[in-house]
């Protein structure tokens, strides 16, 4: 369907004003149908009766030419003609503004005239039917509009707030452009309802809003409240908001106007202040920090309440005065004190002093106390202000720290003795005894030597092994503790390493239904490693393995990468008692075992594993365990994938 066509006023003499005065029961719109041939072929009572008044019998209403009514002067009927024959020929829908009257001498009243095509059942237009409103009221009620739009426009343009009106019923919001800008709306038909702006009040926010409303619409209470709105970049600003409700007839509340005011940057400062104070006295709360002012010419002291705590004095005493404060002070430190406070006001250098405190309850506290000094226009000393600290917990921890220090030196320079001392009392019987038990060893069968003597010669080599490897271990962790223990890192041919570890463990004592497997890959390349300090972490682990290991297997398995051949890892994977979940974290420390009775089941110190992934950290390696009690475990030595 086409816009509707506009066309200029046409003067008309329709007249609605008098006949409303007349009290008919009629709409207040005039309704006409006028056919093809510009006959009337319908109209309303209303319109019946005024062409009645105008001398048209109403039997002859219907028929009659509506070019020729006398409601029409001379000059009006060719426009009203052409304006039917253009909506008979087009069917395009028709608005005008025309001035009506009741009578030749009658005022003319403006109204509005829509025209529009009336059509059969087959779409043909058979006429036109029209419809006439009053707007005389409209129009002066728009230029009284106008006026106060301008005079609206001026207040607004005069003002830094916002102002809003808000219709309690629908939810539609009116701001003026200065609210809009404060808000940061650039569509203000995406923010005409209530809701859609409190979608862009902070959530934090509208409890109190809603509380504030409800408190002015219940008692009257002003609403002014503050709010954080959020901008279309983002932004939060906040918003001063204050307003008051409208009521009908009736006493209900139907609207709220009021205005808008930013004042971000007024609750910043207040926000930024209420910080540094919260931060200032959380400080000194918990730094044990009093703040004082000296005034010299009066004697006058003035303390803080952290003060008052730090010198346990009651607040109600006030402030004590110069000489009562030195009475605080410990004897041996006033003379500190007062040298320190003259030095300040005479020779203008910092005030700053340890001394000690005498407190009601008894106690001694450590003070340090700092100041400076501001002055009279003359030079002279006006004030000496500043700060005391309760240091008293740093110097217990100074203290605390240098007996500790001296006690850890003390203690380990006594280990380090103890062990060179034992090592080299338990080395020299020991190696006496394991080279005569060797030589001994070496006797042929059948020579003078019984065979249980032979047995126990075995015996006392095997023991003193054992010690000299228990010492060695105490050596290792020595030398670990220390930071003495040295590795040499070198191409290391892992594949034959692993077969001689293997080969030395296969007379080592285990049960007989354990096997002792060697899985190593073909070609490997080397390893950077210390190959002493290697074999013996893998002599460690292959041991315990075939020491907590029933029946079943212990693997030493050689984990390589398949591109390069270059050994990643080696795995010692045994079928044994596994450790338990809750000892996984402390396998690796110094005398630690899987369970609390191993020690007592299986022998050994608990330092196997604790040198082993010491010495793993030293060479670059990673010494890790996988376990399940009952099941066994795997120990897994990396190395990392930069080792050449």
């Amino acid at each position: 369907m086409s816009d509707p066509v506009t066309i200029p006023v046409l003067p008309t003499s329709i007249a609605l004003l008098d006949w409303r005065r007349a009290g008919t029961d009629a709409p207040d719109d005039l309704i006409w149908v006028v056919d093809t041939a510009l006959r009337m072929a319908e109209c309303c009572d209303a319109s019946r009766t005024m062409l009645a008044r105008l001398g048209v019998p109403p039997e002859m209403t219907i028929g009659f030419s509506a070019i020729r009514t006398p409601l029409l002067r001379d000059g009006e009927r060719d426009a009203w003609e052409r304006l039917y024959r253009h909506v008979l020929a087009t069917g395009e829908r028709v608005s005008a503004e025309a001035d009506l009257r009741l009578a030749p001498d009658a005022p003319t009243v403006r109204c509005e005239i829509r025209l529009r095509p009336r059509r059969d059942a087959d779409g043909t237009i058979t006429g036109v039917r029209c419809v006439a409103r009053d707007m005389t009221r409209r129009v002066r009620a728009e230029a009284r509009l106008r006026e106060i739009e301008a005079r609206h426009e001026l207040l607004l343009g005069a003002t830094e707030d916002g102002i809003f009106d808000y219709d309690l019923a629908t939810g539609a919001v009116w701001h003026s452009p200065r609210a809009l800008e404060l808000v940061g709306i650039d569509d203000p038909a995406q923010y005409d309802h209530i809701e859609q702006l409190r979608a862009i009040v902070h959530p934090d926010d509208l409890p109190a809003v809603d509380a504030a409303f409800a408190a002015h619409l219940a008692h009257g209470t002003p609403y002014r409240t503050e709010l954080r709105v959020q901008r279309r970049d983002g932004a939060w600003r906040w918003i001063e908001q204050q307003g008051k409700v409208a009521c009908d007839a009736d006493g209900r509340p139907v609207r709220m106007v009021g205005s808008h005011r930013e004042v971000t940057a007024r609750r910043e400062a207040a926000q930024a202040l209420h910080v540094a104070h919260d931060r200032m006295e959380q400080a000194f709360h918990m730094a044990r920090v009093g703040v004082w002012t000296y005034t010299p010419a009066t004697g006058e002291l003035w303390w803080s309440d952290g003060t008052y705590r730090l010198f346990d004095r009651d607040p109600a005493l006030g402030p004590p005065d110069y000489a009562t404060y030195l009475d605080y002070v410990h004897p041996d430190d006033r003379d500190a004190i007062v040298a320190a406070v003259d030095a300040a006001l005479c020779g203008g250098v910092r005030y700053l002093v340890e001394h000690r405190v005498l407190r009601a309850d008894g106690t001694v506290l450590t003070f340090a106390a700092m100041g400076l000094v501001t002055h009279h226009p003359d030079g002279s000393a006006h004030t000496l202000a500043g700060t005391v600290l309760d240091i008293t917990p740093h110097k217990a921890t100074e203290r605390a720290l240098r007996d500790a220090k001296e006690a850890a030196e003390a203690s380990s320079r006594a280990k380090s003795d103890f062990l060179a001392s034992m090592s080299h009392e338990l080395r020299t019987p020991l190696n006496a005894v394991i080279g005569f038990a060797q030589r001994l060893e070496r006797l042929p069968v059948g020579a003078t030597l019984a065979d249980r003597d032979r047995l126990f010669v075995e015996r006392i080599a095997s023991n003193g092994r054992h010690l000299l490897a228990v010492i060695d271990d105490i050596l290792d962790i020595s030398r670990i503790e220390a930071g003495r223990l040295d590795v040499e890192l070198a191409p290391t041919d892992i594949g034959t390493l692993c077969a001689e570890v293997v080969t030395q463990l296969e007379a080592a004592p285990r049960a007989p239904a354990v096997a002792l497997l060697l899985e190593t890959p073909d070609d490997l390349a080397p390893v950077r490693s210390d190959s002493r300090r290697l074999r013996q972490v893998l002599v460690n682990l292959v041991g315990n393995a075939l020491k907590f290991t029933a029946e079943g297997s212990v693997r030493v398995r050689v984990v390589t990468d398949t591109t390069t051949h270059r050994p990643t890892a080696i795995e010692v994977i045994d079928t044994g008692i596994g450790i338990p979940a809750d000892r996984l974290a402390q396998i690796f420390d110094k005398f630690e075992q899987a369970e609390r009775g191993t020690q007592r089941r299986f022998g050994g110190t608990g330092l196997g594993l604790a040198i082993s992934r010491a010495l793993c950290d030293r060479m670059g390696h990673l010494l890790t365990v996988r376990s399940t009690a009952g099941t066994g475990s795997t120990f897994t030595v990396t190395f990392p994938s930069d080792t050449p």
